[in-house]
């Protein structure tokens, strides 16, 4: 779709002011289209991932031919700005705004809300809930295994998984079942109810796993949940999931080694404390069976998570605010358009130590 006689139409048809794209949505042909029109091309919310940066420093003239056709980048994080910067963007126009995820917060399940849930699946008022949000294949194992060998020392433990693919639930229910589990499955119950019919949790089986296999629901769902992990981190070739939406519900959260994709969340989760990195399966039955025998060091955790997200918060009015100073000036005064983006970057970069929020202490390597 990025073919220049394809964009120059759809630039054409929607004749923008300012072309803004997010995170790492670098599409060559699309920028120096809007770039040859005259279009203001900015990058909010920018990262280069630690997967993405060694192949494109083998590309790197192809990515300095791309970001010359940038007027502003704001980045995630200082590493992110010197990825930009080594990768052919002017450090002029390049400046550190924070992550956006930080204001991305679902509201706070309520407490009836969770006792309803868990009445829902079939949990009793005194169990305790290890839920498993976002899951790929061969990390329903671990996480069953592990699950296996908690139940010894928590015999009131249940288990919800949420698979980030719902199209898997077939193979998570075939996977529950093989570790011997009652299971309810969302899905299913969700169908039966649009059919007038009605299917609760089978039998009296004192261990049940649900398997969260619809879209929508697991954001709000951790707040159900004693202690999470996060998904998408444990098996090699994967690269992370968000930590904030279960932090947002006060939960402690648990992932792997594998978090690339959320390299800055997942240091400031764990630099913050409420966050807990394991780096073998082994470790992660150690961290749950710790972390369900400490519910004074999960409720801290769960204060601390707030903090971190009050602390981190305001990214994207940052954002907000430099696109839209950088629109006027451009309107006002065309002809100076190469030097706004510096002023804009100096802004951001003042708005940001103002507001108290400096979203990374390397900001100073860059200046």
């Amino acid at each position: 779709l990025d073919a220049p006689l394809i964009m120059d139409r759809v630039l054409e048809r929607i004749n923008p002011v300012a072309l803004v794209l997010v995170e790492t949505e670098l599409w060559p042909n699309l920028l120096a289209t809007a770039h040859r029109r005259g279009v203001h091309t900015v990058i909010v919310n920018g990262r280069i991932s630690d997967r993405a940066y060694p192949r494109d420093r083998a590309l790197l003239p192809v990515f300095r031919w791309v970001l010359r056709n940038v007027d502003f980048i704001g980045a995630q994080s200082a590493l992110d700005a010197e990825r930009f910067i080594a990768l052919g963007a002017d450090p002029a126009i390049v400046t550190v705004g924070g992550n956006s995820k930080f204001d991305q917060i679902p509201p706070r399940l309520l407490p009836a809300e969770a006792a309803r849930w868990r009445q829902e699946f079939g949990f009793g008022e005194e169990d305790e809930v290890l839920l498993a949000g976002s899951t790929h294949e061969g990390e329903e194992e671990i996480i069953l295994s592990a699950f296996d060998h908690l139940r010894f020392s928590h015999r009131q433990l249940q288990l919800i998984i949420a698979p980030r693919h719902p199209e898997r639930g077939d193979r998570v229910h075939q996977l529950v079942r093989e570790h011997g589990y009652d299971v309810y499955r969302r899905s299913h119950v969700l169908q039966a109810r649009e059919a007038g019919e009605e299917i609760g949790p089978t039998g009296d089986a004192a261990v049940r796993v649900v398997i969260l296999d619809t879209i929508g629901e697991l954001a709000s769902l951790y707040g159900c949940a004693d202690l999470v992990i996060v998904g998408g981190s444990l098996v090699k070739g994967l690269a992370g999931h968000n930590l904030l939406e279960p932090i947002a519900q006060g939960k402690l959260a648990l992932f792997g080694r594998y978090m690339s994709d959320f390299r800055d969340i997942s240091a400031i989760a764990a630099r913050e404390g409420c966050g807990v990195q394991v780096q073998t399966a082994e470790e992660l039955q150690e961290q749950c069976d710790r972390l369900l025998n400490a519910p004074e060091e999960r409720a801290r955790a769960a204060e601390r998570g707030a903090l971190m997200l009050e602390k981190h918060a305001g990214a994207s009015i940052r954002y907000a605010e430099a696109v839209a100073a950088l629109e006027a000036a451009w309107a006002a005064a065309p002809d100076k358009a190469a030097l706004l983006p510096r002023l804009a970057a100096a802004r951001m970069r003042i708005t940001a130590r103002g507001a108290g929020n400096n979203p990374d202490p390397g900001l100073a390597r860059l200046e």
